[in-house]
Parts: C-alpha cells; sequence; structure tokens
C-alpha cells in the first residue's frame, strides 16, 4: 500500500488527509472517504484501509481536527471531537471537504465515491450522507448519533449501512429507532442495518478496552467489513 499527504481547506482550516492506494493509482477508480475514530486521522484501523485498498479503491482517511492533529489521550480527543460537533453546518462542512478533496483527484472517478466511518467518523459519515452529497454509498460503523440532526433525513442519496451493537451504550435501541423512523418517513428506498447481539460500541476496534461500554468483537468485525465490501462493490458496478 502507498500513502501521501493529500491537503485540502475547509474554509481557513488546512487538512491534511491520507491517500492510500495500491501500488498505482494512474487510472480513474472508485474513492472511499474514511472518516476515523476519535483518535484522528492516523491510519488506525489500518486494517480496515488495507482492506479497501486491496479491493483497488482510492482511500482517503479524513482529517477532522485539521493540521493533521490526533489526540494526545482521551480528554484531548474529547475536547477535538467537541470542538467539531459543536455546529451542524460545521461538522458537515469539514467532512464534506474530505469528500471534494477525493472526488476531485484526477485519479478518482467522482461518480463512484462512498465513504465509511467509525465511532466520531460514523456519525461524520452520516452527517455527510445528510448533506446531501453524491456518495454512491455510505457505512457508518457503530457510529453514535449525539449531537446529528435528522431533520434532512430526505437529503441522503447514498444506499445506507447501519452496523451497531445491540450493547451499545451510546446508540440504544430508542436512537436507532428514532433513525430508522426517519429514513421511513423520508421514503429512503437504499437503506439497512446490522444489529449484532452480545455486542458493544467499538466492536472493530482490536484496541478497545473490554468494559460496560466498549468491547472488540471479531464476528461482528468481520460481518461489518464483508457487509461494507458487497455494498461498495454493487454500489459501484
Amino acid at each position: 500500500m502507498k500513502t501521501e499527504t493529500l491537503e485540502y481547506l475547509d474554509g481557513s482550516t488546512r487538512c491534511k488527509g491520507i491517500l492510500a492506494y495500491g501500488d498505482r493509482i494512474d487510472t480513474a477508480r472508485p474513492g472511499v472517504v474514511f472518516v476515523p475514530d476519535i483518535r484522528g486521522v492516523g491510519l488506525r484501523p489500518k486494517a480496515h484501509v488495507d482492506l479497501l485498498v486491496a479491493q483497488g479503491y482510492g482511500v482517503l482517511v479524513a482529517d477532522m481536527y485539521g493540521d493533521g492533529t490526533n489526540m494526545r489521550d482521551r480528554d484531548h480527543g474529547q475536547e477535538l471531537m467537541n470542538a467539531v460537533r459543536s455546529s451542524q453546518q460545521g461538522w458537515r462542512s469539514r467532512v464534506r471537504a474530505a469528500f471534494e478533496a477525493l472526488a476531485t483527484h484526477p485519479r478518482v472517478d467522482r461518480a463512484r465515491i462512498g465513504a465509511v466511518g467509525y465511532c466520531f467518523g460514523g456519525g461524520s459519515v452520516l452527517q455527510l450522507a445528510l448533506s446531501g452529497a453524491d456518495l454512491a454509498a455510505a457505512v457508518v460503523m457503530h457510529g453514535t448519533l449525539d449531537h446529528v440532526a435528522l431533520s434532512d433525513v430526505a437529503n441522503i442519496k447514498a444506499k445506507l449501512l447501519v452496523c451497531s451493537g445491540f450493547d451499545d451504550p451510546l446508540l440504544p435501541p430508542t436512537r436507532v429507532n428514532e433513525l430508522q423512523d426517519a429514513l421511513r418517513s423520508a421514503k429512503i428506498k437504499d437503506w439497512e442495518m446490522m444489529i449484532f447481539g452480545n455486542t458493544k460500541h467499538a466492536f472493530t476496534n482490536v484496541e478497545a478496552p473490554n468494559n460496560d461500554v466498549l468491547a472488540y468483537n471479531k464476528v461482528a468485525d468481520e460481518r461489518s467489513q464483508a457487509a461494507m465490501i458487497a455494498l461498495f462493490k454493487e454500489a459501484f458496478g
């Protein structure tokens, strides 16, 4: 896998994403905006980026904090994340900037752009879809709906996949039901949810501590990644 820094602007904020691809990126190919969790732009979970690159996609790991910033510790990460989430418009603008940076790359086919996000990144991908971005597919992995307004659900153009753990206290069944009701009311044509039993938050993160909120779940991780790849293949044609 090859990587390079891809700089782009969100207003006056300079973002430094990481573009990952195979040995060559000399022909237009599908692209995937990869929005990481609270930790920042670093290639984590790297295995999930590798999986997408192996499909032949150009992958942009989005810089949600600006200047290539990664969290120093959990409190710092919470501060960085909350700053982005403090404004619906600002949050959508930040993730939309990553989408535009990838969509305008000369070796990426703008008509075949997808997005996937994990935890905070999952909420960010949902914001991107709610903004009306021309996504072929959008995947939310154990995302939260905190600070996400669902009033713009009708703007979603993407095939939408949401993967969540039934025992995730950060996305309880009541909130899942709210999202489902919003999608039905807006008559979104193509959406699905995978709810994994006996599964907590951050189930794709092998580094997650096992506690009341978080835990890695190998089965849920592998099944959700397989569903993601299948959806992207279908959406990209």
